[in-house]
């Protein structure tokens, strides 16, 4: 329910937005999920502070700014466990409920060493729900009635699941990974483009020599072996540099933004082949070229003066 940053819209909505529910309307919000059945309801809440201290829940990834029940991290499973004899914890929700990214999806929220927190939460706001459904149909009815029963929340989002966010963020990673692939190709057919350009110019400067070399015998192969020389070697290196500086730009990236304990990006075969597709392109574009050279160069061009 909450997530709007501090200084937007009224008061009572920057407090929404920092901390989720007010207490009533939060209560009233888990009576009707604890309706459903097949559904099992655990509320997470926030912390009261100043809010003046900072932004909302998921904007706090070093503090613990949730209280969350003992009774509920066991339903859930595989968001933690508390310590002997507690019934309530202090735990950090800032990554594992309002980040999509899918580093955190299996990273718990709390653990045996979180401190204790009073079970009573009476006067907290509602920061989150998590609801564990036994079925898709359940899953579908707790969605809609979410959807129908949180005016007030500033999240933003869709009630969803954790495997859905992570789904939409792999998906905008793999629209981003398709789009770079076809700006490689596309770079790689341009740079082919630029060099059939540059060989039809080196040949119309230098026809009269290639022709004489024809006249004293030279095979046509053997010129086409020179001229693709000139082509084909620039090509591959700066296809290699391209490659290299690519990839380093990916692990700095990765290094600088990515949390701690992300592997660097090995590249993977569809890298190469985009690559190598793209090479081929630009390699073809070339070869259009070189009919020209046999037909400027044709021995019945030569005039002595």
């Amino acid at each position: 329910p909450g997530g709007l940053p501090v200084g937007t819209g009224s008061s009572q909505r920057q407090k929404i937005g920092a901390l989720g529910l007010p207490p009533a309307a939060g209560a009233t919000l888990l009576h009707g999920l604890r309706q459903f059945r097949g559904a099992t309801v655990v509320p997470v809440y926030s912390l009261a502070r100043d809010l003046s201290a900072g932004a909302g829940p998921g904007f706090e990834p070093s503090q613990r700014n949730a209280v969350i029940s003992c009774a509920g991290l066991r339903e859930v499973g595989t968001l933690g466990q508390c310590g002997p004899g507690r019934r309530a914890v202090l735990a950090n929700t800032s990554n594992m409920i309002f980040n999509d990214n899918p580093h955190y999806s299996t990273q718990p929220i709390a653990g045996p060493s979180s401190p204790a927190a009073s079970p009573d939460v009476s006067k907290l706001y509602l920061q989150a729900v998590l609801v564990k459904a036994n079925g898709a149909g359940t899953l579908e009815r707790v969605r809609t009635f979410l959807v129908t029963h949180t005016a007030q929340s500033a999240s933003g989002t869709a009630p969803r699941t954790f495997g859905e966010a992570v789904q939409a963020r792999a998906a905008v990673t793999d629209t981003i990974r398709r789009l770079l692939d076809i700006a490689v190709t596309l770079t790689l057919v341009v740079a082919g483009c630029s060099l059939a350009v540059s060989v039809g110019g080196s040949l119309t400067e230098r026809k009269r020599p290639f022709t004489l070399l024809r006249v004293t015998g030279t095979p046509t192969s053997t010129l086409y072996r020179v001229v693709l020389a000139e082509a084909v070697l620039p090509l591959t290196a700066a296809t290699v540099i391209a490659a290299g500086v690519g990839y380093v730009i990916a692990v700095l990236t990765v290094g600088t933004l990515a949390p701690a304990g992300t592997p660097v990006p090995v590249p993977g075969h569809t890298y190469f082949l985009t690559m190598g597709a793209g090479l081929v392109a630009a390699f073809l574009v070339i070869l259009a070229s070189l009919p020209l050279l046999r037909r400027i160069t044709s021995p019945e061009t030569v005039r002595f003066e």
